[in-house]
C-alpha cells in the first residue's frame, strides 16, 4: 500500500474518532435532527439565541428535510444538517463543522441565500415574492477557531451598513459558534453547557454536565446509548465511512484501492475476508447498494454470491 493510500486511511480513522462524540454527523443528527427529539433542538436554539442582539421566538418547532433545492438544472441540490422550520416559518439551518477548510464563511452565506431563493418560487404571487420572504439562519458549530483575535466562542452576524454600523436587514443571520473558545469554568450562560457537552469527547465528560439542564440531560442519554450499544457504534463508524465516500471521492477511491492492492501484494486471505465483512456491514448499516458496497470494498463481482449469503445469515 503507498503512503498515498496509508494517509487517506488515517484520516479516515481520525474521522471516526470524531464520529464516536456528539459531533460526529450520525449521533449530532440522531440528538438534534429527530423530530421525536425536537424539544432537545428547541432548547438548543433558545440558547443561541438568548445570546443574539435581535429577538428571535418561537413557539413550535418542525425538522424538516435537509435538502435544499437548486434554483436551475444546472445547479447541484444542497445538503444540510439539520433543517428546521419555525411556527412563523423562518428556517434554521444547524451546521456542524469539524475540518477548517477555510471556506465556512462563504458555505453559510451560500446555505443562507439558497434558503431565502427557495422561498421565492413560481406559485407565489408577483407582488407578494419578495415582501413575503422570511427570516433565515444558520447556526455554525465549529470545531476550530474561526477568529483568532478575539477569544468569543459567539459571533453573530447580518448585512449592515458600512459605513454608520446601521443594519440593512436581519432576513439572513449567521450565528458562528467556536468550540476550542469554550472557557474551561462554567460562565453561567446555558449556551456554555450545550457546546461544553458537543465538545466531550467520551460519554464519562459528557456526564459531568448532567442535573443542569433536562434537555441536556436527554442528549447525553442519547449519546451514552449510542456509544454503550456495539450495533449502534458499529452502525455510527459505518455511516461515517459512507458519508465520507459521499462528500470526499478521494478518501472512498483511497480506502478501495488500498484493499485492491492488499489483495494484490499477497494478503489475500485476510484482505478479501476483511473487505467481505465491511461489505455486508455498509449495506446493512448505511443502506448502500450491493454492488456500491462492492465497489466501495474493492472487490468484484463473484463475491456477490457470498455477501447475499452472509447478509441473509445475519438477518
Amino acid at each position: 500500500m503507498n503512503h498515498k493510500n496509508i494517509n487517506v486511511l488515517n484520516e479516515r480513522d481520525n474521522s471516526l474518532k470524531i464520529s464516536l462524540t456528539p459531533r460526529g454527523d450520525t449521533i449530532f443528527k440522531a440528538i438534534f435532527g429527530d423530530q421525536r427529539n425536537i424539544n432537545i433542538l428547541a432548547r438548543f436554539l433558545r440558547a443561541v439565541f438568548a445570546e443574539s442582539c435581535i429577538k428571535i421566538e418561537f413557539a413550535e418547532l418542525e425538522i424538516i428535510s435537509t435538502n435544499l433545492i437548486a434554483d436551475n438544472k444546472n445547479e447541484r441540490n444542497s445538503a444540510v444538517d439539520v433543517l428546521a422550520i419555525t411556527d412563523k416559518g423562518e428556517k434554521i439551518d444547524i451546521e456542524i463543522q469539524i475540518n477548517d477548510y477555510k471556506d465556512i464563511e462563504k458555505r453559510t452565506v451560500f446555505y443562507a441565500s439558497r434558503m431565502i431563493t427557495n422561498q421565492v418560487t413560481k406559485t407565489v404571487k408577483l407582488k407578494e415574492r419578495y415582501s413575503n420572504i422570511k427570516v433565515v439562519i444558520v447556526v455554525a458549530i465549529l470545531d476550530f477557531k474561526l477568529i483568532n483575535d478575539d477569544d468569543k466562542y459567539f459571533h453573530g452576524n447580518v448585512l449592515k451598513d458600512m459605513f454608520c454600523d446601521r443594519m440593512y436587514t436581519d432576513v439572513q443571520q449567521i450565528y458562528t459558534l467556536e468550540l476550542p473558545k469554550i472557557p474551561k469554568n462554567d460562565d453561567n450562560k446555558e449556551l456554555w453547557t450545550w457546546l461544553k457537552f458537543l465538545k466531550a469527547n467520551t460519554v464519562k465528560e459528557a456526564k459531568k454536565l448532567k442535573n443542569k439542564i433536562p434537555e441536556v440531560d436527554e442528549a447525553v442519554s442519547i449519546y451514552e446509548n449510542f456509544i454503550s450499544d456495539e450495533e449502534l457504534k458499529s452502525i455510527v463508524e459505518t455511516q461515517e465511512i459512507k458519508y465520507k465516500m459521499d462528500c470526499n471521492e478521494l478518501i472512498a477511491q483511497g480506502i478501495a484501492q488500498g484493499i485492491a492492492q492488499g489483495i494484490a501484494q499477497g494478503e489475500a486471505k485476510g484482505e478479501t475476508k476483511r473487505a467481505i465483512e465491511l461489505a455486508v456491514k455498509l449495506i446493512k448499516a448505511s443502506k448502500m447498494s450491493l454492488k456500491e458496497a462492492i465497489t466501495f470494498c474493492g472487490l468484484d463481482n463473484n463475491y456477490e454470491a457470498e455477501i447475499k449469503k452472509l447478509l441473509n445469515e445475519k438477518q
